[in-house]
């Protein structure tokens, strides 16, 4: 699944329950429970298994690696936004985005 997607669920689970306790679980769960959705998984960086990151496709590394950078921007934004929840919000993404 796209990083984005686990960042983004996990974040707006901390942010809905405002508890550490309940989005933990939650946000770990989600992730499972999005897994049985069918979805795009993106293939390993071209060359990247064979020749290591010498021999990797440069700019099909660049597209692959951006996403989660914008993701995690993207969420750090909330997370300063609602900055009595950010604790949460951090917790919930990363545990979201952990398995």
């Amino acid at each position: 699944m796209v990083t984005s997607t686990d960042l983004f669920i996990g974040a707006a689970i901390g942010k809905a329950t405002g508890n550490i306790s309940a989005a933990i679980p939650l946000a770990f769960a989600s992730h499972y429970l999005l897994d049985v959705i069918p979805h795009y998984s993106p293939n390993p960086v071209k060359s990247y298994l064979e020749k290591g990151l010498r021999g990797a496709d440069k700019k099909d590394l660049f597209l692959k690696s951006i996403e989660p950078v914008i993701g995690i921007g993207i969420v750090s934004y909330a997370m300063y936004a609602q900055s009595e929840l950010f604790l949460v919000i951090l917790l919930g993404s990363l545990f979201a985005w952990l398995p």
